[in-house]
Parts: structure tokens; sequence; C-alpha cells
């Protein structure tokens, strides 16, 4: 006897519901939200359903850490009357363990089969862990709601802390547990604070605002072994150092889940592969945010998901848009310092520089065969639209011939 259940559609008759096309999307993130909003905004009139893993309505993943500073924060996208009166079928706690693609049925974990005729995948990412140290419980990653609760929770019981990792992320986390009083230790592996982004000039005011933070940084290693029994109490580093903690917060990237793929035509790899329409290598099969590559590019931010998730809807309903991969600038701010960061700043043919370092503020432009190909300032917010502007639109060299 087959332990799978037919799936029901809640609040429609079955034979209304199944004669409107049915279109499920795997994931509650921006890319799904934007995916579900479209369709109906394109006054798609069929059924719309979403599963998500999560226990939460679909939220605003970038205000999370108003959480540890305990702040009461509508996180939600959208309230749970939004969804019934745009007739969206909202699945919480629904975990999608394989596509059938012969059959266009989702296997849900529960032992149901959901019938499609199109679907959407915009399972997002998840926080990298490290591979060894399991074991301990007090080892934590800042990706999801639950994990931001947790972070509080630790922040709130605790007075020492290591985040690993000295991406954006890295150093949002430091910055903020730092302004809960902690004592923090940021490690990073390469010579430098957002090493693929920075100058050596820029790199240096970072440092010396951290300090002024109490952050202590750590260049050039890594956790090397942890002691404790069921939580991590010091981490010995490999330049033989030694350091105390309460817990650790690891921040070194994302990582798509994707294993009810397994067993499926649909191409993967780390990512599943995309065509500018969202379409998969698969029929009937689109996928969006943070779990795709469009022709080998993975933007891994908000506008990108959202923007590619309206064009998912848009191929179902017929609409012809494609996905440009556009790079968004990154924007680190704590306080009163910031740091903005577009295109390629390490290499260049030329460049133009500006160094107020009594005010700790830097303006660098990089250019590649005469064209603007990237753009770096440390507190200089007033020229943001500039330089955005110049690295958009390439703007050349302006001492070119002199």
């Amino acid at each position: 006897m087959n332990h799978l259940q037919e799936y029901h559609e809640p609040k429609k008759a079955q034979n209304e519901a199944s004669a409107k096309r049915r279109v499920v999307i795997i994931g509650s993130g921006i890319a799904a939200v934007s995916a579900a909003e479209t369709l109906r905004r394109l006054n798609f009139d069929g059924v719309i359903s979403i599963y998500s893993e999560s226990a939460q309505l679909p939220y605003e993943r970038r205000l999370l850490s108003k959480q540890l500073y305990h702040k009461e924060t509508q996180l939600s996208l959208h309230d749970e009357k939004w969804y019934g009166e745009k007739d969206i079928a909202l699945h919480l706690k629904q975990r999608v363990i394989h596509i059938d693609t012969k059959r266009k049925e989702l296997h849900l974990a529960n032992h149901q089969l959901v019938p499609y005729e199109e679907c959407i995948i915009a399972t997002g990412a998840k926080a990298k862990q490290p591979h060894d140290f399991y074991d301990y419980e007090n080892l934590l990653t800042y990706r999801s709601f639950e994990d931001a609760v947790k972070l509080s929770e630790y922040a709130k019981r605790n007075r020492r802390c290591i985040v690993v990792g000295g991406g954006i992320l890295g150093l949002e986390l430091a910055c903020l547990l730092a302004d809960t009083h902690l004592e923090v230790t940021l490690i990073e592996q390469l010579p430098s604070l957002l090493a693929k982004h920075m100058d050596p000039a820029a790199a240096h005011l970072l440092h010396q605002y951290l300090k002024t933070e109490k952050i202590h940084v750590m260049l050039n290693t890594q956790i090397s072994n942890l002691y404790g029994l069921s939580r991590a109490e010091g981490a010995e580093l490999t330049n033989k150092k030694y350091i105390n903690t309460d817990f650790i917060v690891y921040a070194i990237g994302i990582q798509a889940d994707l294993d009810f793929l397994k067993n499926t035509d649909i191409k993967h790899d780390q990512l599943i592969h995309v065509d500018r329409t969202m379409r998969t290598s698969t029929a009937h099969i689109y996928a969006c945010g943070d779990a795709v590559e469009c022709e080998g590019v993975h933007a891994s931010l908000w506008k990108n998901a959202e923007q590619q998730g309206a064009i998912a809807a848009m191929t179902i309903c017929n609409k012809q848009q494609e996905y440009e991969n556009a790079i968004q600038p990154l924007l680190f701010q704590h306080d009163q310092f910031s740091c903005f960061m577009a295109g390629n700043i390490r290499q260049s043919d030329q460049y133009i520089e500006c160094l107020d370092e009594e005010n700790s503020k830097f303006e660098k432009y990089t250019y590649q065969n005469g064209m603007c190909s990237g753009a770096l300032l440390i507190n200089r917010k007033e020229q943001i639209p500039y330089a955005w502007n110049t690295y958009q639109s390439k703007a050349a060299y302006p001492f070119a011939g002199k």
C-alpha cells in the first residue's frame, strides 16, 4: 500500500481547484513572496501555494539584527490577512523532500503528495557551518529568525564571544554584539577584513574604527581547536594563541540546501542553473533567489532575489522579461562609520583616490581599459549617489591623455 497521501487544497472545492492552473512555490523568502505577489499582480487566477519549512510568516531577513537589541520590530513581509486577501495558500512547517518532475508532484516530509502545473524553487540558502566541532551547543550561525532569537539569548546571558569571518555579516555581528556590552573577538583568516573589496588604506580605517568599538580583531589566523565538554569554553588559533569564550558565532558564508533535488533531472551542483527567464533545465520548473546561479553568476543579495522571483512569475504568465546580472553595491554601516563598495577595487589600470586620515575619510575609483570598474567610499555617505552612478555608467577616466 502506498504510504503517500493525496494532497487536498484548503479553502477550495476539489473540482474547482483542479480546473485551475496550479503553481507551487517552495520556500518563503523574498524571492518566493515576490513570485507569488507578481503572479497576482499579473492577474494570474490559478491556485498559488507556498510551502515553507519555517514556522514563521515570510519575513524581512535584513531586520533580524533588531532581535539583538530586543526591540519590538515587525519582521513579516505581509501579515496573515494579506495572504488570504491575495488567495495565496501559505503552508508553514512543511518540508519538501523530493520533486517528481515526471508526475509533477512534490513529496512532503509528512508523506503528502502535492500536484503542480508549474513549480518555483525559492528555497534560499542557509549559513555555512564548520565541518568540525558539531558537538558543542554554543556554536551559532546567523541567517534565520530562529538563529537571531538564539543569538539574542546567548548575548543576554554571557559576557564574551568570538565572531569568525571578516565579511559584511561578520562585521555587522561583531558591532551588534559589542553594542550589547559583550567582549568581542573577530577572527579572519585573510590578511584584511573585507579582503575582496578593500585596499590597504581603507582597511586600516576600518580596523581603527573597530578598535574604538573595543572589538579585538585577529587577522591571518583561524580556529584550529576548541576546548570544553558540552560547550566550547576556549579556542586555540593557528597562530598558537588561545582565547576564552562563552560562545562562538560563525559568519563564513552561505550554501544552498538542495538535497531534495537528488535523483531529479534538474541541473544543479552547489546551485541550481537557470537562464535569464528563471527556467531550469526541466520543463515547468523555475528557480530564483540565493539557491540559483544565472549564466554562471551567483548574486546572493535581497534585491536580486526579489527581481528573480518577479521574473519567474512573469515567465509563467508568458510575459517576456529577462533578468540582468546586475552587480549590486555593498554597504557596511554602524553608528557614524560607513563603507560603500562597488565593483573591483583591487585590480585596475588606473585609479583616483583621496585619503583624509585625520577625519577617517577615504574615496577611491578604479579604472580598467579607461572605464570605471570600481568605487570605494569610507565615511563619505554624501558621495554614494555619485560613486554608484560613476560605477554603473562605466564613466571614463577623467585624466585620459593628460
